[in-house]
Formats: structure tokens, sequence, C-alpha cells
């Protein structure tokens, strides 16, 4: 499943992007040193979600945001381990990141610092 963000015009709705949100939010996530941490096997299977609390501006991560501006998501990537016994490895759990609905960026704040060094299992 994908998330896309949309935005109202005088015409209807129209995409915001034209690539889903949790595919930018992956990309944004490559950028950063972590991701220089971790193994790339050539097949990695990559998940976005949105990370509860929207609804009172994530106050209880104890922020105190501007109402409705973040998103904050959530990167989870499973890796294909070969050998004697195939299986899937979590590399990449949980990792969080915001994205500015205003400005349309995305960023790390050192609030989930923490808890990103936690999320990456490195090689």
């Amino acid at each position: 499943m994908s998330l896309y963000l949309y935005r109202v015009t005088p015409q209807g709705t129209a995409p915001s992007s034209k690539k889903p949100l949790g595919d930018l939010a992956w990309a944004y996530f490559k950028t950063r040193p972590e991701w220089r941490k971790i193994a790339k096997p050539p097949e990695y299977h990559e998940t976005a979600s949105l990370l509860k609390g929207i609804e009172e501006n994530y106050r209880w991560l104890g922020v105190d945001w501007p109402a409705n501006r973040y998103l904050v998501l959530t990167l989870s990537g499973d890796a294909d381990v070969k050998g004697s016994k195939p299986m899937q490895t979590g590399v990449v759990n949980g990792w969080r990141c915001r994205y500015d609905l205003v400005t349309g960026k995305f960023d790390a704040p050192a609030l989930f610092s923490g808890h990103n060094r936690k999320a990456v299992v490195p090689e």
C-alpha cells in the first residue's frame, strides 16, 4: 500500500507529488549517514507508515509543534538473506522522520536520534 498526499484545488483534489510519500521518505533516509551503515542486499523490502498521533499533533512525544504542520513517518526494511535457510531479517526497524506539510521537506529532529540509533542494524 502506498501513501499519497493530495491538495485541494478549485478543480478538486490533486496529488502533491508524483511519488508516494513513503518513497520520498526512503529517498530522504538514503541521504543520511545511517544508510551507509546498513547492508545493501540485492533483495530489500521497504515500508513506510504514519506514526500514530497526528490528531493530537504528536503531543505524546513531548513536542509543541504547530497544529497540522507535520507528519511523522516510520521506515522499516527487511533484507533477504541467502544461505542454507533463506530468510528475511530486519535492517531498519521503525526509523523516524518528520515531513513538513508547509515546506514539503523531510528532517529527523534531535528528538528522534536515540530512537533512530536503535532502529538501524549495522552490517
